[in-house]
């Protein structure tokens, strides 16, 4: 009977629910200049935010704005949501527990837009460019990505087009193939 009591206990002290806050037909948290040719970039898109509680008490709140920009980055590209589903939800386990909002629509975004998919087989076209020429296996490069951020790596390998970079973002080794013209 105690084991009983006890397995109870615990699978009610780790339980969550969730409900719907609403149905929205547009999220935007940015001027939208419907002017613009609008396209679906992707359905279902979903963003969140969320903030933990220790003992019940919050250590934050659940922002709707952030859980909206979470959605459009994860996509990489976007100005908004149609069709958006709010929902909150919280989850409790047995001395912490997480509550938070999620939003889930269709990205939608001007005709032009790329998802982060497209947009990163395109970073493999980058065009390089260097002071120095010829390119050699251990230079030095930097170069701008698909969002305009300068990226810089190290060549470790060299075809006639083609140079292989290595590259590494916060202690994480990445090798990109990259276009170049010299």
């Amino acid at each position: 009977m105690k084991t009983i009591f006890f397995t109870l206990c615990i699978a009610f002290a780790m339980t969550s629910c969730s409900h719907r806050i609403g149905d929205l037909t547009m999220m935007s948290n940015r001027n939208v200049e419907f002017e613009k040719k609008q396209i679906e970039i992707k359905r279902d898109v979903v963003g969140k935010s969320s903030k933990g509680q220790i003992f019940g008490i919050p250590l934050g709140y659940p922002n709707m704005e952030d859980a909206l920009d979470d959605a459009i980055k994860r996509e990489g590209t976007g100005e908004y949501l149609k069709n958006v589903t709010v929902t909150e939800y919280y989850r409790w386990y047995l001395l912490f527990g997480v509550n938070g909002i999620k939003v889930k629509g269709d990205l939608m975004g001007y005709d032009g837009q790329k998802t982060k998919e497209q947009a990163s087989q395109e970073e493999s076209q980058i065009k390089i460019t260097k002071m120095s020429d010829p390119f050699s296996v251990g230079d030095s490069v930097s170069w701008t990505n698909f969002i305009g951020k300068v990226m810089v790596g190290e060549i470790i390998g060299k075809g006639k087009e083609k140079a292989i970079i290595k590259t590494t973002t916060n202690g994480i080794e990445k090798k990109s193939e990259v276009l170049y013209q010299s």
